[in-house]
């Protein structure tokens, strides 16, 4: 197997451990909190889907996390700064997106 496809293979198994993780958290805090609790509470469900991201992360690119980040550790301040901004600007068109396709339905 290659080093592409274990890393691929890892990253899957981290996205799914990730999820189902993530999935019991959310489903134990529902049943112990109350409604007005589980708002903040709940994002302690949101830690096991930081592993889901980096697993996709891992699958998409075929590198593992940690090359990726030395990888970015390695460039300059700046071109961290506008690469993160590039990041954050793409992540929010993607969820813009998504509202202005989903939102309809629910109208």
């Amino acid at each position: 197997m290659s080093d592409s496809k274990s890393v691929r293979l890892s990253g899957l198994k981290k996205m799914v451990g990730g999820a189902i993780g993530t999935a019991l958290i959310a489903l134990l805090l529902a049943w112990l909190l109350s409604s007005q609790d589980r708002a903040f509470i709940s994002l302690g469900a949101l830690l096991p889907a930081a592993v889901v991201l980096v697993g996709l992360i891992e699958v998409i690119t075929g590198i593992e996390f940690t090359r990726i980040s030395s990888a970015w550790d390695d460039l300059r301040g700046w071109q961290r700064g506008v690469l993160g901004l590039i990041v954050v600007a793409a992540a929010f068109g993607v969820m813009a997106l998504v509202v202005v396709l989903i939102a309809p339905h629910y109208s």
